[in-house]
């Protein structure tokens, strides 16, 4: 008796803590997900940090997809880079088992604030895949059923005749529309196995009003001014020089050796005939 007392504790003992680690694990997951099966979700999340701190924790992310491994994590896209007044943005992409995306995006925040920075957007988007998946299984399931008959039809129907090979047609249909569903079924039990998380990286300057150091904004904004009035001076010279240059090359043809005596010819020749030959004027 006391044998069987014994086993009994230990079997309810067993019981309590299966059930302890049952909860634990499910403690684990992705309550996102839990709370909303069938549901293919995506997430993004905005990060702002020091231009020099964004490849370290960008590094540091896809280390972290790395170690999970292909199964439970694969990289799909990566970006850095260095824009007009050294402004530096990155992105990272990458393909989760839904029960850890979450989990991986705490952890990835937690990274982002261990390097003085923060978070200025996540966007969680779902779509109710796992319905579409049902109704599509229960329909190839209907046109299974229904090719079985149809072929014994076809089978007892008269080989060349009318009936047969409309039953043929239908047949072919069937089959058309059997594939359909098969490729929904397996596009959303794809899209359900991984969840796409994409994290952008924005640094000093890649969005207005972040960390932005007012003495060299005000220098960057001199030396565009400068640079804006030095452009306009070397357009208004390209626009007024050649007329320039036109006119003192009259002023110097005029006023040299051949100006002057093609001047000296010139009045001579408006000068009254009088004055040529050397008379005077009548007198009246």
């Amino acid at each position: 008796m006391r044998r069987i007392i014994v086993a009994a504790f230990a079997a309810v003992l067993l019981a309590s803590c299966g059930q302890q680690g049952e909860q634990s694990s499910s403690g684990s997951s992705d309550s996102l997900t839990a709370a909303s099966p069938g549901v293919a979700w995506a997430f993004t999340y905005d990060y702002l940090l020091g231009n020099d701190r964004i490849e370290a924790v960008q590094e540091k992310h896809a280390a972290r997809c790395e170690q999970l491994g292909p199964d439970r994590c694969r990289i799909t896209g990566l970006r850095y880079s260095v824009g007009d007044n050294d402004e530096i943005s990155g992105m990272l992409q990458v393909r989760l088992q839904p029960a850890i995306a979450r989990q991986f995006g705490k952890a990835a925040l937690e990274d982002v604030r261990g390097a003085d920075g923060k978070l200025v957007r996540s966007e969680f988007t779902g779509e109710d895949v796992g319905t579409g998946v049902t109704n599509a299984r229960t329909a190839g399931q209907e046109i299974d059923s229904r090719e079985a008959e149809l072929r014994r039809r076809i089978e007892a129907a008269p080989a060349n005749s009318p009936e047969k090979a409309e039953l043929l047609r239908q047949l072919d249909t069937m089959l058309t529309s059997a594939a359909e569903q098969k490729d929904v079924v397996r596009a959303g039990e794809q899209r359900l196995s991984f969840t796409p998380v994409t994290i952008n990286y924005y640094g000093e300057g890649g969005i207005p009003g972040f960390r932005q150091n007012p003495l060299k904004e005000s220098f960057r904004l001199l030396v565009s001014s400068f640079v804006t009035m030095v452009s306009f001076v070397l357009q208004g010279l390209a626009v007024v020089l050649p007329w320039l240059l036109l006119l003192g090359l009259f002023v110097l043809l005029w006023r040299s050796r051949p100006g002057r005596a093609l001047r000296r010819w010139w009045d001579g020749q408006s000068a009254p005939a009088s004055y040529r030959s050397g008379g005077e004027d009548p007198q009246v």
